[in-house]
This record gives structure tokens, sequence and C-alpha cells, in this order.
């Protein structure tokens, strides 16, 4: 009779815990774009702008074509978003988008990426 009682109890102590909904915890990410691809101060080297947006901000940086290209020609424009795009997939960003945004005055295209916090 003992076990029969001990065997209800935990029952309805387990039974009430499995019971409730358990509540996720909703999934925090950092969001990036490449908003800016065009041709560097000398205008020789390609260059794709990164911009990481944060809470308090924007950061940005830059990454440069490998190869100069004669002004007017587009020969170095890939190479500036290959090395963009594989820069922030090496370090966790998934490419979610593509789009417009109004920047201000200006709207701008972009690749936007994703990874979790």
């Amino acid at each position: 009779m003992l076990l029969l009682v001990v065997v209800g109890a935990a029952v309805v102590v387990y039974g009430k815990g499995a019971a409730r909904p358990q509540r996720r915890k909703a999934a925090q990410w950092d969001y990036c774009a490449i908003n800016s691809i065009g041709y560097g101060k000398d205008a020789s080297q390609s260059v794709a702008t990164l911009t990481y947006l944060t809470g308090s901000g924007v950061r940005t940086e830059q990454i440069v074509g490998d190869e100069p290209s004669p002004p007017g020609s587009y020969g170095s424009i890939p190479v500036a978003v290959s090395k963009a795009i594989t820069t922030l997939g090496a370090d966790g960003w998934e490419m979610v988008g593509n789009g417009n945004v109004n920047a201000g005055s200006d709207w701008t295209g972009g690749l936007f990426f994703k990874r979790p916090r």
C-alpha cells in the first residue's frame, strides 16, 4: 500500500511538471549588410562596404578587390564582392536576402546577412 502511495505521488508531481509548456527564449541575431559596391579613392580597385548593425549604431568595414583594374571597367568588382561574402561566411554569417534600403535621401541596394549572437 505504501508503495502505491509513493508511486501515485510521483506521477502527480512529475505529471504536473511535464504538462507545463516550456517557454523558448527568442533567438537573438546580429545583422550585417553589404550595402556599397564601387571603387575606392583612386578608382583603380573595387571596394565592397560591410555595414554591421548594432543597437547603438553602425560599424563599417571595407573589403578591397585584389587586382587593380582600369578606370571604367568592372574587372575587380566581382573580386571585392566575392571576398566580402566569403569573409562573412567564414565568420558565421548567413545571407538572408537582398533589397533596397532608404538611407536618408538615397535608396541603396544591399545583401543582408544574420548570425546568432
